[in-house]
C-alpha cells in the first residue's frame, strides 16, 4: 500500500467518528498488516468508550476483542495489547447501569481482565 495511503487509513480508521468504520474483520487486517497501529487504535477507543458510552462503539470494540482472542492465528492479537480498552469496557460495565452494548465485554469478563494483569 502506498505510504500517504496507509497513513489516511490509519487516521482515519483511529480518529474519525464515522459509524462506516466499525467493521471488526476490516479492523483485524488493518492491524495485523501493521497499516494501523494497534497501541493508537487502543488507547482512541479506550478514550472514546469513556467519552461518550456510545453502544454502537462499545458493541464494535467488545466485538474486536473476541475475534482477536478466539480468532483464527493469523489475527490473534495478545490480549494484554488491548488492555486499554478492556479497562474501558469493564470501567463502562461498573459506571452505567445495563448497557445492551455491553453483553459481549461481559461475557469476556474475568479472562480478560485476569490475562491484562498476567
Amino acid at each position: 500500500m502506498i505510504p500517504k495511503v496507509a497513513h489516511e487509513v490509519s487516521q482515519w480508521l483511529i480518529y474519525a467518528e464515522d459509524e462506516r468504520k466499525y467493521n471488526v474483520p476490516m479492523t483485524l487486517v488493518l492491524i495485523t498488516h501493521q497499516i494501523v497501529s494497534l497501541g493508537d487504535f487502543d488507547a482512541q477507543s479506550a478514550k472514546l468508550i469513556l467519552r461518550d458510552y456510545k453502544p454502537s462503539l462499545m458493541n464494535y470494540v467488545a466485538e474486536f476483542i473476541e475475534a482477536c482472542v478466539k480468532g483464527s492465528e493469523s489475527s490473534l492479537i495478545p490480549i494484554g495489547l488491548l488492555k486499554h480498552s478492556i479497562q474501558a469496557l469493564h470501567r463502562a460495565c461498573n459506571t452505567k447501569d445495563k448497557l445492551p452494548a455491553l453483553g459481549s465485554a461481559k461475557d469476556l469478563g474475568p479472562v480478560t481482565i485476569k490475562s491484562i494483569n498476567d
